[in-house]
């Protein structure tokens, strides 16, 4: 038996996905938040892969929040200044 409570990284290779599919999937695998460190529950891991052990190959696992696309956003545009103009009086100009 080794340690209840697991790394990002740990976790990742025993799952063989990324650290960043981990961050995204934490509450499904049991996120512990210890001092702004993430923390696994090995029990819970465990569970998720047990449960997807018993799924069939081609079932696509779907959240009950919508996920953000990994697309990067289009730059956004930016209106360019109009020329500044001098309001003050044609007299006063230099």
């Amino acid at each position: 038996m080794g340690p209840l409570l697991l790394t990002t990284s740990q976790v990742a290779a025993l799952l063989q996905v990324s650290r960043w599919w981990v961050y995204d999937h934490g509450e499904d695998l049991g996120r512990v938040d210890l001092g702004g460190r993430h923390r696994y529950l090995r029990e819970r891991v465990e569970e998720y892969l047990l449960e997807r052990a018993a799924r069939p190959p081609n079932h696509r696992v779907t959240s009950a929040s919508p996920r953000q696309s990994s697309r990067r956003k289009p730059p956004r545009r930016v209106r360019l200044l109009e020329p500044a103009t001098d309001s003050r009086p044609q007299s006063e100009r230099a």
